[in-house]
């Protein structure tokens, strides 16, 4: 009834004799129409060519649909549109968006608070690490987005804007500082795997973190750990550090754990540590076990930026 109604409507806009307004005002599109028959009107009505169409839509299944171009965000009794001249996007970041930009990451449109995070680890963990500060994200209403990789800009610069406006909204990004703590090296023709001097390490990180920082935009804060990668704060950490190594020997449970920390390193280099298995059996074990103190969190240097950046994003 509801498709109905907007077809008859539209055939009404259509009419050749017609001489009025040609608009057509739509109210929460998706009121009584499955996700799959909401993103065939949407396709139906971007056909339109000689009407006006105004849509409101609480639906991240419509807004992942919608040419970002073509948006526009009300909040805090202001409206924000999302074409080209009004934000700092590029050209190729509506490229990349128009692609990548899925429902799920669609949630940024509706949140009051962002997390921006690089993969699948930190949207398993960081859930629970809040709820267990006392920051539950869905009562705050904030959301995580894992961007896949490094590009934060594609999705952060949404909110942008050449006219500096502010949307209101608080942006973290918690991101690595990536410098390996372990180096692969060949001795007698056979792979070895050497520390890299502690004070280099501390110089190098410091380095990247103030790089880092200084590359993100205004709209955002970056929140970078000072160690190289989640997994090796997670090992360093004075709260959680004995259960996640629990759980990646638990895991990899052939491989030998004698000397834990180079252990670690090797996989990481290798790249077959089973980050994603981890970080899930790990956020059941944090949500299960009582007796972690994460009231000392906030003193536990390998994990403040993550400590850092859910409390700005629930401000």
């Amino acid at each position: 009834m509801n498709r109905l109604f907007i077809a008859s409507e539209l055939i009404h806009l259509n009419k050749n004799n017609w001489s009025g307004l040609r608009l057509g005002l739509i109210e929460e599109i998706e009121a009584h129409l499955h996700p799959q028959v909401q993103l065939k009107v949407i396709k139906s009505l971007l056909k339109q060519k000689d009407a006006q169409l105004i849509l409101t839509t609480h639906s991240p299944n419509l807004a992942s649909k919608v040419p970002l171009k073509n948006q526009i965000i009300c909040r805090n009794n202001s409206a924000y549109s999302l074409s080209e001249e009004y934000t700092n996007l590029d050209s190729e970041n509506y490229v990349f968006l128009e692609k990548f930009l899925d429902v799920t990451k669609s949630n940024l449109f509706f949140a009051k608070g962002l997390i921006l995070v690089e993969g699948w680890s930190e949207e398993l963990i960081i859930p629970v690490i809040a709820d267990k500060l006392g920051y539950n994200l869905i009562d705050k209403e904030v959301s995580i987005i894992n961007v896949g990789n490094l590009g934060f800009s594609n999705y952060y610069k949404i909110f942008s804007r050449k006219d500096k406006k502010d949307m209101g909204i608080n942006i973290s990004i918690i991101t690595d500082c990536d410098v390996p703590k372990y180096k692969e090296e060949f001795e007698n023709s056979e792979k070895i795997y050497r520390k890299v001097d502690e004070t280099k390490y501390k110089a190098q990180c410091k380095d990247i973190v103030k790089q880092k920082t200084n590359s993100y935009g205004d709209v955002v804060k970056a929140f970078i750990a000072e160690e190289w990668t989640l997994e090796w704060c997670l090992m360093k950490s004075k709260v959680i550090g004995d259960t996640f190594k629990k759980v990646v020997e638990e895991i990899h449970n052939k491989s030998n754990w004698d000397n834990f920390e180079e252990e670690l390193a090797r996989k990481l280099l290798m790249k077959t540590l089973n980050k994603s298995e981890i970080a899930y059996k790990l956020a059941q074990k944090i949500l299960e076990d009582n007796t972690l103190q994460f009231s000392e969190l906030n003193n536990d240097e390998t994990m403040s930026h993550i400590v850092g950046a859910i409390e700005y994003a629930c401000k």
